[in-house]
């Protein structure tokens, strides 16, 4: 994909419906949320634990949850489009690991 088709779609400044507003903060409601299903048994014989190191895997890969200056947030900075995707990804991401836990204690 070329840069130009990048370049063509537009980007609202407003934050997104719901969840965080920045990459880590949303990375780390994932991990927490992922965590939190340790405690659900009916979740935690395979499910939960490999989809926590898998995220783990993912978040130390590109620096998802990063805070510095080499974070994902910062390297999409001159992407706002695609930095939106990321971040309504893992916001949409967080409430269905919620839903599930949600599911698994009842």
């Amino acid at each position: 994909m070329s840069s130009s088709n990048l370049t063509q779609h537009p980007v609202s400044s407003a934050d997104p419906p719901f969840g965080c507003s920045n990459i880590a903060d949303a990375a780390i409601a994932c991990r927490n949320s992922l965590t939190s299903c340790n405690t659900i048994s009916y979740l935690w014989d395979e499910w939960a634990e490999n989809r926590l190191a898998d995220f783990r895997l993912w978040d130390a890969s590109i620096g998802a949850s990063s805070q510095s200056g080499s974070s994902l947030e910062d390297r999409l900075i001159s992407t706002p489009h695609i930095k939106k995707v990321i971040l309504s990804l893992l916001n949409v991401f967080k409430v269905t690991i919620d839903e599930c836990r949600e599911f698994g204690e009842s």
